[in-house]
């Protein structure tokens, strides 16, 4: 499985794709703020802003090194295992949930009554054979997909600009004061959280890349799309905004040039589509790299359809019972994201490098 190193502006555009490509992010901030969204696009930023200094800090202390090879390194191969398998069911559920809605949502709207099994099998499939190339060939062909979806965005954004209400965008500050938390919490676990699966690929980033600064970019980036995406939301739907599951789909629906419905949804479909397809298989690749370094595997061409199928029933089993469970509860969702994005790096950061440490004494 050939692979070449990840270049700054790629591991950026990965970013974008992940942000892009989620369907979550696009309407839990906006169920629990309503026309207040853009707050919480905000604070989630200000949440995610110290993992940029421990992931940064976490790839110096330990070049080169895979983020499963750190937990092994720092807490001894049995405890690191296990731990970095637990990593791998978290993975699974996240990009699980993800193929499912996005299963559900071509079956609703290209292919009706299809199963949702043969959308995943597709969809997974397609990423195991793009494994192949290897994660940083598969991040160079990602640029180009993540800057058509920007672009779009952002055109779409100017549009709704000139026949939007600008009113709508004034907070009132009535809502609790758990509100704007849970959305703050949510916005930084589903959108900007994701982009933790980049950590899986620290050993193909390329060595003159500055993690920190990396990670910081893709926040950025994340940042502005998610507040023009919000801001645009807001703009032409205002109070009724928290009463949408898809607000950004009814966005678009309600947009006219000239009197006349311009049908940007269907644009905008395509593009997430194609953003999602990008997200599940850097998520994929994550998890068949994680699974071969936990158990040693080295033919990871011949486990990747295996594990394709695999992953396919397992998305396809995800109703929507457990998806509120496992994502819009304030409860126990962000508290996981936590431990799993920053309690855990953290303490990997403060714990010594025994492999050096052994190396330097002998």
């Amino acid at each position: 499985m050939a692979d070449r190193e990840i270049t700054h502006h790629e591991f950026v555009a990965c970013g974008v794709a992940l942000a892009l490509g989620s369907v979550l992010q696009m309407g839990i901030a906006s169920s629990l703020l309503g026309n207040e969204a853009w707050i919480a696009v905000a604070l989630g930023w200000i949440l995610f802003a110290p993992c940029i200094g421990i992931y940064g800090a976490l790839a110096k202390k330990r070049p080169s090194q895979s983020y499963f090879s750190m937990l092994t390194d720092a807490f001894g191969k049995y405890i690191g295992k296990t731990i970095a398998f637990i990593y791998l069911i978290f993975f699974s559920i996240v990009m699980g949930l993800n193929v499912y809605q996005t299963s559900v949502m071509i079956n609703t709207l290209y292919i009706m009554r299809s199963p949702t099994f043969a959308i995943a099998c597709l969809f997974l499939l397609c990423s195991a054979y793009a494994s192949f190339k290897g994660v940083a060939s598969y991040a160079r062909a990602i640029v180009l997909p993540a800057i058509i979806a920007s672009a779009s965005v952002i055109t779409i954004f100017f549009v709704v600009i000139a026949v939007g209400r600008p009113e709508f965008l004034l907070p009132v500050f009535q809502r609790s004061a758990n509100a704007y938390l849970s959305a703050s919490l949510a916005s930084f676990t589903v959108a900007y959280g994701d982009s933790f699966i980049m950590m899986m690929f620290l050993p193909y980033i390329a060595k003159k890349i500055n993690i920190s600064k990396a990670f910081f970019d893709i926040s950025i980036y994340i940042f502005a799309l998610l507040l023009i995406i919000s801001i645009r939301e807001i703009l032409m739907l205002g109070p009724v905004l928290e009463y949408f599951d898809n607000p950004t789909f009814e966005t678009l629906k309600a947009i006219s040039i000239g009197g006349q419905p311009a049908r940007l949804e269907s644009l905008f479909i395509v593009i997430y589509n194609t953003m999602s397809f990008i997200k599940d298989g850097l998520f994929f690749i994550g998890i068949l790299y994680g699974f071969a370094e936990v158990f040693e595997i080295k033919a990871k061409s011949r486990f990747a359809f295996s594990l394709a199928l695999l992953l396919a029933v397992f998305s396809s089993t995800i109703d929507e019972g457990y998806e509120r469970i496992g994502y819009y509860s304030v409860n126990t969702a962000p508290a996981l994201w936590a431990f799993m994005y920053v309690a855990l790096p953290f303490l990997l950061l403060l714990m010594p490098i025994k492999k050096q440490k052994a190396e330097t004494s002998a």
